[in-house]
């Protein structure tokens, strides 16, 4: 009878090339510029990280300053702006893909 031989270790695993930090701040830039071009603005930045930001708070002050002046008639508009205004922050690692873009 033949002998049988079977491989228990699975395929060959391939060899992890090591990127330098060149490389990954590099790719991070490219990410950084990705996001701010379709509508994110970029709130910090550390070598590895960096936090985008998509949308902006109301004034409240202003809106609260108008309010007064139009005797009321503008609180409907600040409550609405308050509501839909949404902040969306994204952590952008360099392996991480690109944020959504925002509904």
């Amino acid at each position: 009878m033949g002998e049988r031989v079977t491989n228990l270790q699975g395929p060959e695993e391939q060899p992890v090339r090591r990127v330098s930090d060149e490389e990954l701040e590099a790719e991070l830039d490219r990410q950084i510029a990705s996001a701010i071009s379709k509508g994110w603005r970029l709130e910090s930045r550390s070598r590895y990280t960096a936090v985008v930001v998509y949308g902006h708070r109301p004034n409240h002050v202003l809106h609260l300053l108008l309010s007064v002046f139009t005797l009321g008639l503008w609180i409907p508009v600040w409550i609405l702006l308050a509501i839909t205004n949404r902040v969306q922050r994204e952590v952008l690692p360099q392996n991480a893909r690109q944020p959504k873009q925002p509904e």
